[in-house]
């Protein structure tokens, strides 16, 4: 996505930009191996006195930084890893640029296998456009669709998202280090395995897994009451 054109294009009209780079290595806990809730934050100084935290705590008002790392009790664990964190990566795993190409690899030769066994498609996208540790992939049989994310792990141990992109179910599949081909080949064999059902079972909703069932329909989950 050409985020610094269309920057620059709102800058010129007077409108204030916001980039969420969810999928990007800015997002530390996803993509840099930290703990969970990490992530960079850069504010143009102009606009900094306007960003302000839900939670407040000690020493509020001194500076962005202050304001939004120190809130409350909250573990601020995390922070303190970025520094090990970016050692493994350059250190141990050779640099950004050396994890990205293993990942492109990865997800490219397992998107092939699955689109093949599966008989599906893509989601059509310019490569630009293309997160660079995910791929999309149309679920060929999508019975029981708001249950897959807890047929696939309740039954196979798979967590995988599932979301509706213009009417169509699609299966994001992301992939690190941590990855390999089996990995892949599981969830194309659960798969197979779920096609082959008369229905996705509608499991009871007691089980300990929030379901990330992504659309513009209402999904209502009957949590119980505990």
């Amino acid at each position: 996505m050409p985020v610094k054109e269309i920057s620059l294009l709102c800058h010129q009209n007077g409108v204030t930009v916001v980039v969420d780079g969810a999928h990007a290595p800015g997002n530390l806990h996803k993509w840099m191996f930290t703990p969970r809730g990490c992530a960079l934050l850069w504010v143009s100084p102009a606009l900094r006195p306007l960003v302000k935290p839900c939670v407040i705590s000690h020493f509020h008002g001194v500076s962005l930084h202050f304001d939004h790392c120190i809130r409350g009790t909250r573990d601020d664990t995390p922070y303190h890893c970025v520094g090990e964190a970016l050692d493994f990566i350059e250190g141990t795993l050779g640099g950004l640029g050396e994890i990205q190409t293993f990942v492109a690899a990865l997800l490219d030769k397992s998107m092939d296998n699955l689109l093949q066994s599966w008989n599906t498609t893509t989601l059509q996208m310019d490569s630009d456009l293309q997160a660079p540790f995910m791929r999309l992939i149309k679920i060929p049989d999508p019975k029981g669709a708001s249950y897959i994310e807890a047929y696939l792990y309740l039954e196979h141990r798979i967590r995988i998202l599932c979301m509706f992109v213009e009417g169509d179910l699609f299966l994001r599949l992301s992939a690190s280090v941590y990855t390999d081909e089996s990995d892949f080949e599981a969830l194309n064999q659960a798969v197979l395995t779920m096609m082959q059902l008369s229905e996705v079972p509608e499991y009871d909703p007691g089980y300990d897994l929030p379901i990330m069932h992504w659309d513009l329909r209402p999904l209502v989950i009957p949590y119980p009451e505990h």
